[in-house]
């Protein structure tokens, strides 16, 4: 399937420009997976057109003809591998490189000092079985079950940390305190967030 796509595409399905999609493609051919009669690029492709769209198993099924247990299996081990790779372009950056790639925009009102952009992330889940991991992931703001992480971005745009999940009825708070971010924070640096964004006590203390 993918490879009878073009590159426009490739960029409405899958969220990603044919190059990176090439290129994540090179990279998971170096690690080791589960064997599939599925081609390697329609592995990505599913999982890829998984997280852009928010395809049922069902629908992958009935587009590239696999059973919904194969489109499971598929999905939940590209995304593995996937997490495997991505891990080491998510970097802390230098100061320096902050300071230097700082965009004039944030230079010309006074926003200099910025070191880092705090934003709490919230995505809809399908509403889980349990009724324990329904209380735990259902978020009272937006009226559904949901995970919630925070992304960490430097001035520049460059995503520069990735919390691990929390259930949607954490608190930004909450997921601040005990995701491990202040381990790369110093005193003294300026962090921008959202007007509703609450930061916890004792980071604002450091």
């Amino acid at each position: 399937m993918a490879s009878q796509m073009t590159c426009q595409d490739i960029a409405f399905y899958t969220g990603v420009s044919n190059h990176v999609f090439r290129t994540l493609l090179t990279c998971l051919e170096k690690i080791p997976m589960p064997q599939s009669w599925l081609a390697l690029e329609d592995q990505l492709l599913l999982t890829l057109m998984r997280l852009r769209l928010g395809l049922l198993y069902r629908d992958l099924s009935f587009r590239f003809r696999i059973s919904v247990s194969s489109v499971c299996k598929i999905f939940n081990s590209t995304l593995e591998c996937l997490k495997e790779i991505m891990k080491y372009y998510v970097i802390w950056l230098p100061k320096a490189r902050i300071e230097s790639s700082m965009p004039y925009s944030f230079i010309e009102n006074g926003y200099e000092n910025t070191r880092c952009i705090f934003d709490c992330t919230e995505v809809a889940l399908e509403r889980p079985k349990k009724q324990r991991a329904r209380a735990q992931t259902y978020s009272s703001y937006k009226g559904h079950n949901t995970v919630k992480f925070l992304i960490v971005i430097a001035p520049c745009g460059y995503i520069m940390f990735v919390s691990r999940t929390f259930g949607g009825r954490a608190s930004d708070k909450h997921i601040v305190r005990e995701c491990g971010v202040h381990e790369y924070l110093v005193r003294g640096d300026v962090i921008m967030a959202d007007r509703g964004f609450t930061l916890d006590p004792y980071l604002e203390a450091q």
